[in-house]
């Protein structure tokens, strides 16, 4: 995609709406790209163990993925309300739908196989819908769109670069 290209966030709540219709689940997939800066593997491999104990959703998601040159893979995951909001009501709309929920099952499954997503299909079914912006560069809209709410709330002092730090996981490096 065009580092130039603008994407606002009711460009992505236009997109997400039709993506409810269709295919709930995959909209919860860029719900979390983007407001919690998951990654495609992430998304692939993240099972209801990883953030959901106790009929509670975590705050902090630990590692889960084989440690690898990304700093990503070793670093947990900050769930901010929304996005734990999100995970709440996807866990529940799972259960409600039939879908397993015990802890190895799949947090996003195919809606088809209702096993975990095949790689290129998610990709394939994301392509659908967002065309040429790809999970990186959502993961990266959502990303700025973060650092921009930082920075008016915080400005330039110490808490605001605090918690770009927890942002530092969301950027490939």
């Amino acid at each position: 995609m065009n580092e130039d290209a603008v994407f606002s966030e009711k460009r992505f709540n236009e997109i997400i709406a039709g993506i409810d219709q269709s295919d709930w689940i995959l909209a919860n997939v860029a719900r979390l790209v983007y407001y919690a800066g998951f990654h495609k593997n992430e998304i692939e491999k993240i099972k209801i163990w990883n953030v959901f104990r106790n009929n509670n959703v975590l705050s902090i998601i630990e590692p889960f993925l084989e440690k690898s040159r990304k700093i990503y893979t070793s670093l947990p995951i900050i769930l901010n309300p929304l996005p734990r909001t999100i995970l709440a009501k996807h866990i529940k709309q799972l259960e409600r739908e039939g879908y397993a929920i015990d802890d190895e099952a799949p947090l996003f499954p195919d809606p088809k196989t209702r096993e975990k997503y095949n790689a290129k299909t998610l990709q394939r079914r994301f392509k659908n819908y967002f065309k040429d912006i790809t999970f990186y560069d959502l993961r990266k809209f959502g990303c700025d769109r973060e650092k921009r709410q930082l920075k008016s709330k915080y400005g330039n002092n110490q808490d605001f670069k605090n918690q770009l730090l927890t942002l530092q996981r969301n950027i490939d490096l």
